[in-house]
């Protein structure tokens, strides 16, 4: 399954921490695209480490997520502009290839 969403509504930080947390959680989900504006980009990250996401020493922008019972994981890329995030990408990979 892919996952494209693109709003221009407004939705409080809160609507985003429990939405991508769902989107990790898909068995089916391989790529997740969300375009957004979200001004609370150090509480969004924080909210995703406490999910278990790990934050990639070498990209501060960029998560990998462990999928339970796999050797897939979830990256995690988020995109930013000066203290806001405009956009999170989400893509299935294994850690085999």
């Amino acid at each position: 399954m892919t996952l494209v969403y693109g709003s221009s509504k407004t939705r409080p930080i809160e609507y985003w921490i429990q939405i991508v947390p769902i989107l990790l959680k898909s068995s089916h989900l391989k790529y997740g695209q969300v375009n957004i504006v979200v001004t609370e980009a150090g509480e969004f990250e924080k909210s995703l480490t406490q999910f278990g996401a790990e934050k990639d020493p070498e990209n501060p922008h960029m998560f990998k997520y462990s999928i339970p019972d796999s050797d897939e994981f979830f990256e995690i890329k988020i995109e930013k502009y000066i203290y806001q995030i405009t956009g999170i990408y989400i893509e299935r990979k294994s850690n085999s290839a």
